[in-house]
């Protein structure tokens, strides 16, 4: 059960990231998008999930106790491709 909660996770915080990217870039966006405090809160949360999202992979691949974890490892795979997909939608700059 450890890496499908891991690769939730860290798929979160790709989303996160191309979010704030795609915010901070995009000059269309409110000025609260483009504050230092917006980018520190972003990367303040990401420090506090990656390791937590890493570890829960880590720990789940080095004993696998259940169908769960190799069920994980599917999820981890279609979740790399679905974010191949999104996360450049969410980065991309619109034009104005």
């Amino acid at each position: 059960m450890l890496v499908p909660l891991g690769v939730a996770a860290l798929a979160a915080c790709v989303v996160l990231y191309a979010w704030a990217l795609g915010l901070s870039r995009d000059p269309r966006t409110p000025a609260w998008a483009h504050a230092q405090q917006f980018a520190s809160t972003v990367c303040l949360a990401l420090v506090g999930i990656v390791p937590v999202g890493a570890g829960f992979v880590a720990a789940g691949l080095m004993g696998p106790d259940d169908m769960m974890d190799y069920a994980g490892m599917v999820e981890a795979v279609v979740l790399a491709a679905v974010l191949w997909v999104l996360v450049p939608r969410l980065v991309r700059v619109r034009a104005v």
